[in-house]
């Protein structure tokens, strides 16, 4: 399931990349993707998949963690995939887990401004052993 999500997303990718859009990527940490994220490199490194049109969001992180910690999900998105692939890095957003409590729909709500001036929809990507998920969301709206 994991690699035909990952040609889902790969396809989607070249198609919106040839009419000159970006493809917009909801995606949660942990196990789950993991091997979707795998066969992603893979197709980055053996098949030529551009991905330097993906905008990328990260749809978890742990509250109270600095973005440095062995624990955050950041770190873990940068040694997952980021450090693999072409994604510009100022075409990544993650949510900040130090931010005050007082901050944080504040920060929300930027980035659902920011999500929405991306793309029309945001696909969520996800892929496990008896299902695939990849569906267009408002996640951030």
């Amino acid at each position: 399931m994991a690699n035909y999500a990952a040609h889902i997303v790969a396809g989607l990718v070249r198609e919106r990349a040839a009419l000159g859009q970006r493809t917009v990527i909801g995606l949660p940490a942990g196990s789950t993707p993991l091997a979707t994220l795998r066969e992603v490199i893979r197709l980055h490194r053996e098949e030529g998949l551009d991905l330097s049109s993906v905008v990328l969001f990260l749809l978890d992180e742990f509250y109270g963690l600095p973005a440095d910690s062995p624990q955050s999900h950041r770190l873990w998105l940068q040694r997952q995939l980021l450090d693999h692939v072409n994604i510009p890095a100022d075409q990544v957003y993650f949510l900040d887990g130090q931010l005050h409590p007082s901050d944080v729909d504040l920060h929300s709500g930027d980035l659902t401004k920011l999500s929405s001036t991306q793309a029309d929809s945001i696909w969520y990507c996800s892929a496990s052993v008896s299902m695939v998920t990849l569906a267009t969301t408002n996640l951030f709206r």
